[in-house]
């Protein structure tokens, strides 16, 4: 029965994201000191991201890391598209001396287990060649990239020191198993997912664990992450990176039973390198 639940989730998340995105690009965006990189995984699966690299390196503790997941509009294997939209973003990442990594869906994908893995292959590369401080990764996406980025900190619950998740939403059952994680939702007052999203952050609030946020954009249906990204009264980014993982209070059984529902065991097997 648990199950099905997570199932019909996914489905409607999926759906919220194929069907109501409307994207509208902005100026074409600035690749200036990023590194344009493809990953292989162990089967075959290739996935293009682009790698942001801060001027300034600090090599001993490291320098902080944003992971970006695109929406559903910006597929592809250009590996400039997912990035279209998240120009405040990419300025935030250079004002803050943070790596900024932006995998790209190929057509037909999606930001489910079995791409997040990928991803998570992608993460671990990336702190095995420079130095980047493991408590502060963040992660963050909207519409498609929203709902991955609630399953990103689903499966892997350690990682992340703060997330962005906007325009999407999962099941609010799943809010017991990230409340440990510091989490400013963004949603549309109009979007079909906004009462999902407040349910979910209300359940991940409940347990006192975390700083849980949420905020309604008023007047906007399935829109308006670009101005969110841009931070104008300046609030979003100084929450973000003051945000460090000190101690991760799950349960000993939450990695194992998530595992169980979403098909995990190779992403065990990385989390155990």
């Amino acid at each position: 029965m648990v199950a099905h639940n997570w199932a019909a989730a996914l489905l409607v998340a999926l759906l919220v994201s194929a069907g109501a995105e409307r994207p509208a690009y902005a100026a074409a965006v600035d690749l200036t000191g990023s590194l344009d990189l493809l990953h292989t995984s162990s089967d075959g699966t290739q996935l293009p991201y682009r790698l942001y690299v801060p001027d300034s390196l600090d090599s001993s503790s490291g320098n902080p890391l944003i992971l970006f997941l695109h929406g559903w509009g910006e597929k592809g294997t250009d590996n400039e598209r997912q990035l279209q939209q998240a120009g405040g973003l990419i300025e935030a990442a250079r004002q803050y001396d943070s790596f900024l990594l932006a995998p790209q869906v190929p057509v037909g994908g999606n930001w489910v287990a079995d791409t997040i893995s990928v991803v998570g292959e992608i993460l671990q590369s990336t702190q095995d060649s420079y130095a980047v401080d493991s408590g502060r990764i963040y992660v963050t996406g909207y519409s498609m990239g929203g709902f991955g980025t609630l399953n990103s900190m689903l499966i892997f619950p350690e990682v992340f020191a703060a997330a962005v998740p906007m325009h999407s939403s999962i099941s609010p059952a799943a809010g017991g198993y990230i409340d440990h994680i510091p989490t400013w939702g963004f949603n549309g007052e109009l979007d079909v997912s906004a009462e999902r999203m407040g349910e979910l952050l209300q359940v991940m609030a409940s347990a006192g664990l975390a700083d849980i946020r949420y905020t309604e954009l008023a007047g906007l249906g399935h829109t308006g992450w670009e101005g969110v990204y841009r931070d104008i009264n300046q609030e979003l980014y100084p929450w973000l990176f003051s945000n460090e993982i000190v101690a991760t209070p799950l349960p000993a059984a939450a990695p194992l039973l998530l595992s169980a529902l979403l098909g995990l065991a190779a992403l065990r097997r990385w989390r155990r390198r």
